[in-house]
């Protein structure tokens, strides 16, 4: 997996997640690992 930055607060709500809703957590792992390897880009208009 390529390297993955969070925004501010977001990486607490990802490790929260892996506590307190793992089946959620477990989707975004899923949804990281799908856009690393097909390298989808995500940007914000400026």
């Amino acid at each position: 997996m390529k390297r993955v930055i969070f925004e501010s607060g977001a990486f607490e709500d990802f490790t929260g997640w892996a506590v307190q809703d793992k089946k959620l957590h477990a989707k975004i792992v899923d949804l990281i690992r799908h856009t690393s390897k097909h390298r989808i880009v995500w940007s914000q208009a400026a």
